[in-house]
């Protein structure tokens, strides 16, 4: 994860922020707090005393968090069958863990503060130079790294010495490639850089422009992705085991990132841009009939806008003084030919990244995910491509392995935070046009500029693909797929690729079979492990509905995917409310302890409750009450439509009356 996405609060800020959400809701159930364990000890021990600890006083912990231990708090499973209030009561324990952790982390960060200074004073970070500028501070670190050439401390050391301080971290990588781009120059000057003239050619399913083209990692095409993966569903088991390793080996929360992708995905102006641009008509017939399918669209919306932002953000640095792009060695005079030449000449380095064009060459894993070992295979397959002009290897060897993902999420966190002011667009006519980038209406506006009644789609794409990644909802999903590792480039053509989490995925999913002697199990799309996130996000309470302001999936097969979810994860009516979730829209279990809670006419029309024997029965269910609502509700809403716009004699509306009450008749015999 990086720190360069929109800003927003800490990890604390956002647990304190759903506490007092939570400490709100019970509040409004209950009336007054609960009285907090005053006693030093009384939450020593798993005590059963934490019966008494719920959202409306946990805030009190903080009073003793350093006198307590991660084995002073039960479990989970504890909590949840203690008897205390809240409906959600295993969200204590994670709570309190989380406030435990947070302690012993700002404890540590202190002491490594003291750590520093106390190296300071005895001059162990000699290379700090806290005196000087940062000019004169580079100067003075370059004169002791760099000599014939050649960097001659290791980075740890460096940074060790340097006190950690100033981006030294940077300075030393943009040292390393200056000495990589010498080697080169002194290769090409020696006549010593290897090529072959072997023809390597790109396998057909990954020619761009086919019909499948960008079917692994990112879903296009047919029905390449099949199913998705299910929590509770045990044949989904073991590549829900893989993706859940994958994230604790990167160090990022699956949680986290269903949230990112939720407030991108989940939001009416995601809806109406792909409305806008068309995208799904006509795949997906006349709605999105899955959460999935709209999610692998909505994908494909991501990848294009950042491959767009790739290719302005190379056409900037092209035409850009150096200054202006900090964290990279200054640009040489290049052509195509020296560009293609320096990245043959990549020797025996551990690994260049060069994309999913490559194809098979390798075969296996490494092709799918778009990555290619250095050496005589990727000398070849260098020699046979054509170097895209708007791709990162065309602006020459000195940008050479940078990470092209990080950049164009900096580049759109700046552009973010310089964009306050309202969009001035120039119409046909000459005249200027002001929007307010934040009004709801935006897009929609935007695109009647370009075509009055959103009728020409062309136009209106062109239009929208002008825009940066913070100005649409497609572009807030593709800064999603690069901040979490999903996506990355081929610097070759600058089309995307699968990312390094996606290849975390592949790399344990063949340690497993290994171990199991049988063949790789699964394909890690993008979409699907998105997808996964959003139900670990949804399940764990970090998204409330109402106070993110998020939409539904509200088609049939849409429902089922929440109806699915919430029986998988034990979210009862109540529950699904205290997540700003109507629970009037899916089928949801109410147990009979709940029924006091709920409004009067459900407790009457349930006085058992409400029990879902099986997964089964919920698609059965939302079939019934899709036809209740066109019988009693949708059919006499068009009906009455006609009424209003042609007038009650107009043969229309006498038709749709009629049909209206022979319905009826059909219903009531």
């Amino acid at each position: 994860m990086g720190s360069s996405k929109k800003p927003r609060g800490s990890k604390a800020d956002l647990k304190e922020a759903d506490r007092e959400s939570r400490c709100l809701a019970l509040l409004e159930e209950v009336k007054t707090a609960t009285p907090f364990p005053d006693g030093p000890d009384d939450l020593k021990n798993k005590s059963s005393k934490w019966t008494n600890v719920d959202a409306t006083n946990v805030h009190n912990i903080k009073k003793i968090i350093a006198t307590l231990t991660l084995a002073d708090v039960p479990t989970d499973g504890t909590f949840r069958q203690d008897g205390g209030k809240g409906t959600d009561r295993g969200w204590i324990g994670t709570y309190v863990r989380f406030l435990i952790n947070d302690l012993a982390t700002q404890k540590r960060k202190a002491k490594d503060k003291l750590d520093k200074e106390e190296r300071k004073k005895r001059g162990e970070c000699d290379l700090l130079f806290a005196d000087l500028d940062q000019p004169a501070r580079e100067a003075a670190w370059r004169a002791v790294l760099f000599k014939d050439g050649k960097v001659t401390m290791g980075i740890r050391t460096f940074e060790a010495r340097a006190g950690n301080a100033n981006n030294c971290q940077v300075f030393w990588k943009a040292l390393k490639e200056e000495e990589k781009a010498a080697t080169v120059s002194k290769a090409k000057a020696d006549g010593e850089v290897r090529e072959m003239t072997r023809e390597v050619k790109l396998p057909d399913a990954l020619v761009p422009g086919q019909e499948d083209d960008g079917a692994m990692p990112f879903g296009a095409g047919g029905g390449v992705m099949s199913g998705a993966w299910l929590i509770g569903d045990l044949k989904d088991k073991y590549i829900i085991g893989v993706v859940e390793k994958a994230a604790a080996r990167r160090g990022v929360s699956l949680e986290d990132m269903g949230a990112d992708w939720a407030r991108a995905l989940l939001k009416i102006k995601r809806a109406l841009e792909m409305k806008l641009r068309r995208v799904g008509m006509t795949t997906n017939a006349r709605c999105v009939t899955t959460a999935l399918t709209t999610g692998r669209d909505f994908t494909l919306l991501g990848v294009r806008a950042s491959e767009r932002a790739l290719v302005r953000l190379v056409a900037r640095l092209r035409e850009a003084p150096t200054r202006d792009a900090r964290d990279v060695v200054a640009l040489r005079d290049w052509n195509r030919g020296d560009a293609r030449a320096c990245l043959t000449a990549c020797g025996d380095a551990p690994r260049v990244g060069f994309g999913a064009a490559a194809g098979g060459v390798l075969g296996g894993g490494a092709a799918s995910r778009g990555w290619l070992q250095s050496g005589r295979v990727g000398a070849a397959r260098l020699s046979a491509m054509a170097v895209s002009d708007e791709a990162p290897a065309s602006l020459g060897d000195a940008y050479q392995g940078y990470d092209w993902a990080r950049a164009v999420v900096e580049s759109a966190s700046k552009s973010s935070s310089a964009s306050r002011e309202p969009l001035v667009v120039m119409t046909d006519t000459g005249s200027e046009v002001s929007l307010d980038l934040r009004s709801p209406t935006f897009l929609a506006d935007y695109a009647r500029l370009f075509s009055r009644n959103l009728g020409e789609v062309p136009a209106i794409n062109a239009a929208l693909d002008k825009l940066g990644l913070h100005e649409t909802p497609g572009g807030e999903g593709g800064l999603c797929l690069l901040d979490w590792g999903l996506m990355a480039f081929d610097p070759l053509t600058g089309k995307g690729v699968a990312g390094p989490f996606i290849e975390t995925c592949e790399d344990i999913d063949a340690e497993e079979s290994k171990k199991k002697e049988i063949g790789a199990q699964g394909k890690f799309y993008a979409p699907k492990i998105l997808h996964l996130a959003l139900q670990k996000a949804i399940l764990s309470g970090k998204l409330h509905f109402e106070r993110d302001m998020l939409t539904l999936f509200y088609c049939i097969f849409g429902k089922l995917f929440f109806a699915l979810l919430f029986y998988a994860g034990r979210i009862t009516m109540l529950k699904a409310r205290a997540m700003g979730f109507d629970p009037t829209l899916v089928p949801l279990e109410l147990p009979c302890e709940d029924l006091p809670m709920v409004d009067p006419s459900i407790a009457k029309r349930f006085p058992n409750g409400i029990v879902i024997e099986s997964s089964d029965h919920l698609l059965p269910i939302l079939h019934a009450t899709n036809d209740k609502f066109f019988d009693e509700g949708k059919c006499v809403l068009w009906a009455l439509a006609f009424a209003a716009y042609y007038g009650a004699d107009h043969p229309l509306a006498r038709a749709a009356l009629a049909a209206v009450g022979a319905r009826k008749d059909d219903h009531e015999r």
